[in-house]
Parts: C-alpha cells; structure tokens; sequence
C-alpha cells in the first residue's frame, strides 16, 4: 500500500474512532438526562420522595379486593356480635324470626317482580325488543308460581341450618344467585339494550345486611343464644389477624400475632373496626406507591437498554474500523502495522467492557464456550468473509453471554442485545458471527485502477487529464485534477462493473461525517453481521463536486511532517457510485455565508444550486449497502495549506466550523 495512503487511513480511522467517542459521551449526557426527567417527573408527583435514596416499596401479597373482602368480613361479622348480644338480652321466638324470613323472602320475589315487570312495559314499544320481553313475561311467571311454593323457604332454611356467622352470608348469597340471581343477571345484562339506566345489582347478590340475611343471622344468634359473646368475639379477632398477618410482612414485623389478638380483644367494637379500616388504608397506599415506582422502574429499564444498544452500536463501529484497516492493507507492506492496530482495537474494547461481538477462532468452539461437535460451519459466502455458522442447542446461550461480555450493566446489556440482534428469540439456536479478527487474504484494493489527475495534458506520462467533462450515467464527470484515486475492488473486471454501476452517477463523500465508514465499508462489501449500527440512517449528503466535497467541514485535512522536517497537507475524499432512482433531492450548497450567496461559485463545472445530492434512508435498513457504492479513495497531498490553493479560494467566505 502507498505509504500516504497508509497515513491517511490511520487517520481517517482515528477521526472516525475520536467521533464515535464523542458519540459515546454525549450518549451518556443524554441517557443522565432522562433518567434525570424520570426522576423529575417522580418528585413532582411524590414531592416526600428521594429519587436517589428511596428503598424499594415492599412488596403487597393481595389485591384491594382481597384485603377489602378480609375487613368487610370481619367488621360485618363483629357487628353482628352486638346485634346477636342485643338480641340474646330479650326473649326471641324462632317461630317468629321463620314467620319474618317467609315474609322478607316473599317480600324480595315481590321487589324482584316489580322490577321485572317495569322494565318490561318500558322495553316493549322498542323495536326488536320482542323476544326480551317474553322472557321477563316467563321469568315473572316462574316467580309469581314459585312464591305459592314452600320449597324455596325450606331450602333457605336448609342453608340457615348448616351455616354459621362466618359462612351463612355466602352461602345465602350463592343459594339466591342460583335460584333467581343469574336469571336476573341475564335479563338486566339484555336490557342495556333498551333501558340503559336502569339496573339493581342489589337483586342479582344479596347485600350482606339485607332483610333476608339479617333475619338468617338472628335465627342463627337465636339458636347459638347460650354461645358466650366474648368467645364469639376473639375466634372472629383470631380469624382476622391469621389472615390479614399471612399476607402482610409489614403487620407481622410490627406486631406479633398474640399482641395484635390482645390487642384486639381489649377493644370496643369501634375501635377494632378502626383498625381494620386503617390497616387497609395502609395496603392500598402501599399499592398505589408500589404501581407508581414499577412504572417509573420500567421507564428506566427502557431508557438503559435503549442507549446500551446505542453504545453497542459506536462499540461495533470501533472494531469494523479496525478490521477495515487491516483488510484494506492486506498483500501491503502494511498488513503487520495494521494488524498491530486491530488488536490495539480489541483489547482496548476488552477492557471496557464493550465488546459486542464474540471473538476467537471459528476453527476451535471451545473459545465460545461451546463443546466440539455443536458448531458447524454452513457455508462461506462467495466474494466475502462472511461465515455463516450453526450452533446446536441449547449452547445459543453462551453465544449471547458472549455478545455481553463483562459490560458493567450485564442485564441491561443482554436487554439491548435482545432488542439489536433479530434473531434472538428467547431461546436462540443459531447466530451469524462478523468477521472481525479472523484471518483472511482476500485484497480490497485494486491498483488496476489507481490513477493520478493532473491540472493539464502536458505530460500524460505522470498521470490522467480530461478537458470536457464524460458522461457517467448521464450525469457529467469532470476530471478531478490535483487528486490520487486508490482503487477499491468492487468487481472482479469491468465487465461485472458496468453491469452493475455503469449507468449509476459518480459522486464524492467527504470523510468526516458519521457515516463515512458506512459507505465506504459498503464499497468493500464489509458484513456488518454480529455487529450493532445505529437504526437506519435518516440521510446521507453526497455532491458530483470533489472540491466541495474537499472543504474542511467535511475532509479534515491532516498535517505530516516528515524526517527532514517538510511539511505536507493531506485530504480523502470516497468516490462513489448513486443509484439515481435514490437521490430524492438536490438542493443548494449550504457552506457559503449568506451574504457571499451570490458572487461566490464553488465549482466553476458546477451551478451552486445542484451541489447537494440527498438520498433518505430506508426504514428497516441499518447500513448503506444498495443504493451507494464506494469505489475509489481520493487523496490529495499539498506543500501547502489546502485553503491556499486556487481551487480552494471560495474556503474564505464559508461558515466558520
């Protein structure tokens, strides 16, 4: 390889290297800035909070409705310990207390009736309403006969017989849902459809301080009458504490289960419903907290998976930059120098903790952790490096640990290798390796194809010159004078060549924007496969003007001094091939200030106003590959500042970087 070329590629790898470390920093600042947001965002609504210092909320076993269902039992089953008290102080008459339940169960069919009936008459005059109003016709019918019958009532107090304080309230319940609750159920779901405002869920579940079951519970106290309150009253507290104490961690740290009983025992009935309201009150607030930081939790989770995969990304860029260096010197006296700096690369990388992909030799599975025998080579892609091999379950685990490495935040990390590597699956099987670091002799560059451009045709021996400008892909190409082109084997011959890129335009990229080594890799065929780049590229900038191209802003030119101490300029500029179908606009040159617009020409070949070709990027598409082609490296070497050459006068009335 030529040794200023050789140069200027080292350099172009480490400005490209220095920007992606910049990259890195500000993905950094922006990943503190949200988490700062977040934690903002937290304050704001919980001021009590410190987002920094705040110990996880502990965890709640149970629902609302669960812990609500607990105290609903235990205040309704200790109020009726006062009313059984009430009612064991006066002379109670079973029969009585029968007759009183008759009366409230017929009393309930009647309201059931009623209801039944109004919604009925309302829903007839509506259209369609037909075969609703035969069945609430049927359904009151089956109530009107079955309240003649006495086998309801001697079911109910079948139920009555069997159950006790704690049960009879579910079991009246369950045995009225059975009888008539579901048929209710049914038809008030039905009229949604023709009298929306009307329901009463009262009479699909019975109230647990309806007449019916009030009545049921005085006959119970009536025969229980000899039963001692207090007795009553602790094996409700003792039911209570096991129950709420099996749930909550907090109340049984607190308080044994023994003192909390104590306590309870020696409580008025208020007071003991107090603190069973209070202590719910509590579960939930510790619900509500515990909802609160699982989303605030989640948004974190997203904000470090989603810049670990942008840091994976750059981390990527780094080693693709390197293993290009390396390529592109192999068959040069340059090949070991590179090598030097690859490695350099890698370890660099290992040490930090950022390597996105697995190394090792693809010859010995043992170096990814997978035994002999559960890795198989598929196939080598003709023209290319690429291997693509297969790795037997269940070892595509290591594979991914692989991919981790020893990042600081493993899980985070695994997270967004998750969410970069399309083929990983939860149970992942196979993956593509890139082929960074393995051995290869295949060359990228083509001296066939090395030329030199001079300002003039007098003396074609030391180079190329044309005059009029030549139509590539009907678009014209003027000669690029005081520029080296380095050829980049695209095509095995010119054939294959003009084939593929002949009617496609000639373009110039500079090589100091963040997607230089994209398109300069997509000359080269490189595999980004194993490897993270950023989602897609919104658009990328090309100009048929290489001295526009040439400005500072985007080909930094590098200074050298040799050993007798002369000083020399250098520039690259990537000459490409554009499909034209994806150049979507061209547009003006954007460099000139303002007031200079009009009297400035960047390019005497060229209009100032067709000096920028735009083509979008696609979605989905991580790398340039179909629509740019790099095909030739541009190097200009000067004795002086690049700015003072005449092609480079219009430098002086640009803006400043």
């Amino acid at each position: 390889m030529d040794t200023d070329l050789a140069y200027c590629l080292e350099r172009f790898i480490d400005d490209q290297i220095e920007l992606i470390d910049q990259n890195l920093e500000t993905i950094e600042q922006n990943e503190a800035h949200e988490y700062a947001k977040i934690d903002e965002l937290m304050l704001s609504e919980n001021p009590t909070t410190t987002a920094t210092t705040t110990e996880a909320t502990p965890i709640s076993q149970s629902t609302h409705e669960e812990d609500a269902a607990i105290v609903q039992r235990f205040v309704s089953d200790l109020l009726d310990t006062v009313n059984n008290d009430s009612a064991a102080s006066s002379p109670n008459d079973l029969k009585d207390s029968l007759d009183e339940l008759r009366s409230e169960l017929t009393k309930q069919i009647d309201e059931c009736m009623e209801f039944i009936v109004r919604i009925r008459k309302l829903a007839r005059p509506i259209l369609g309403s037909t075969n609703f109003v035969t069945q609430c016709r049927e359904f009151t019918n089956r109530l009107s006969a079955e309240k003649k019958s006495e086998k309801n009532f001697t079911d109910l107090c079948q139920i009555i017989e069997t159950s006790d304080f704690r049960s009879v309230v579910e079991n009246i319940q369950n045995w009225w849902k059975e009888t008539y609750g579901s048929s209710i159920n049914e038809i008030i779901h039905l009229n949604k459809r023709y009298n929306p405002g009307i329901n009463n869920n009262d009479m699909v579940i019975l109230p647990p301080r309806c007449s019916i079951i009030l009545c049921a519970k005085r006959i119970i106290s009536i025969r229980n009458m000899e039963s001692n309150a207090d007795s009553r009253k602790h094996d409700i507290v003792c039911e209570f504490v096991r129950e709420i104490q099996s749930i909550d961690d907090i109340n049984r740290q607190e308080i044994s289960a023994d003192d909390l009983i104590v306590q309870l025992d020696n409580s008025d009935i208020n007071s003991a419903i107090e603190f069973a309201n209070n202590w719910l009150s509590k579960r939930d607030a510790i619900r509500d907290k515990q909802k609160e930081e699982e989303q605030y939790e989640k948004a974190r989770r997203e904000v470090k998976a989603e810049f670990n995969r942008q840091r994976i990304a750059q981390d990527a860029k780094k080693l693709a930059l390197a293993a290009l260096l390396r390529r592109l010197a192999i068959g040069s006296t340059n090949t070991n120098q590179f090598d030097e700096k690859l490695k350099a690369t890698v370890d660099n990388q290992k040490e930090k903790g950022h390597i996105p992909i697995i190394t090792g030799d693809i010859r010995e599975p043992s170096a990814l952790l997978i035994p002999d025998g559960n890795i198989r080579i598929t196939r080598v892609e003709s023209g290319s490096v690429i291997v693509i091999g297969y790795v037997m379950p269940p070892y595509g685990k290591n594979v991914i640990e692989g991919l981790n490495g020893n990042a600081r935040d493993s899980a985070a990390r695994i997270e967004a290798v998750r969410q970069s590597c399309s083929s990983y699956n939860g149970q992942v099987e196979s993956i593509t390796l890139g082929d960074f670091g393995l051995s290869i002799d295949h060359k990228l560059m083509d001296p066939a194809w090395n030329r030199k451009y001079l300002w003039s045709p007098e003396d074609p021996e030391k180079g190329e010159y044309w005059k009029r400008s030549l139509n590539r892909g009907g678009r014209p190409y003027f000669c690029p004078s005081g520029w080296k082109r380095y050829g980049v084997k695209v095509a095995e011959n010119d054939k294959e060549f003009d084939a593929r890129w002949g009617n496609w335009y000639i373009a110039y990229h500079g090589t100091r924007s963040e997607y230089a080594t994209n398109i300069l890799t997509s000359g080269l065929r490189m595999s980004t496969t194993g490897c993270f780049y950023e989602k897609g590229v919104p658009r990328v900038y090309l100009s048929p003007s290489i001295e526009y191209c040439a400005h500072p802003r985007y080909a930094k030119p590098w200074i050298k001094t040799d050993e007798n101490g002369k000083i020399r300029w250098f520039q690259l500029v990537f000459q490409c091939r554009v499909n034209p179908d994806s150049i979507k606009k061209i547009q003006y040159e954007t460099l000139i200030n303002d007031k200079y617009k009009n009297s400035v020409t960047v390019d005497p070949n060229f209009d100032n106003n067709e000096l920028e070709w735009i083509i979008p990027g696609k979605e989905g598409v991580y790398y340039i590959k179909d629509d740019i082609i790099c095909y030739g490296i541009m190097m200009r070497i000067c004795d002086v500042d690049p700015k003072y050459l005449p092609a480079s006068k219009w430098w002086q009335y640009t803006f400043r970087d």
